[in-house]
């Protein structure tokens, strides 16, 4: 993908072509069953982050979905597989 070198053309000052070669994740997660299903209109909201994602250069296959952790509390990074994933891609510097 060729992107413009002159930076009134990105979407966003801050993100640069070496950011867009990683990945961008998106991590949905709430902390109950019961929030996931009494307020679907915040996970509708996380998922659109893909789409702000690819708003701001991101092709569709660099955007990392990650939502393995819906209706799984925060307190703790045990069973949460969606936070060790998340760990790990930032950890091995694969995120942009």
């Amino acid at each position: 993908m060729s992107l413009p070198t002159n930076s009134s053309h990105w979407p966003s000052e801050k993100i640069q072509a070496h950011h867009l070669d990683r990945l961008a994740v998106v991590y949905v997660r709430q902390s109950t069953l019961q929030q996931v299903s009494d307020h679907q209109e915040s996970t509708r909201l996380q998922y659109g982050l893909v789409g702000r994602a690819e708003a701001l250069g991101w092709r569709a296959e660099r955007v990392l979905t990650i939502d393995d952790d819906l209706g799984k509390s925060g307190s703790s990074a045990e069973g949460r597989l969606g936070f060790q994933r998340l760990v790990s891609e930032v950890g091995l510097n694969h995120v942009g």
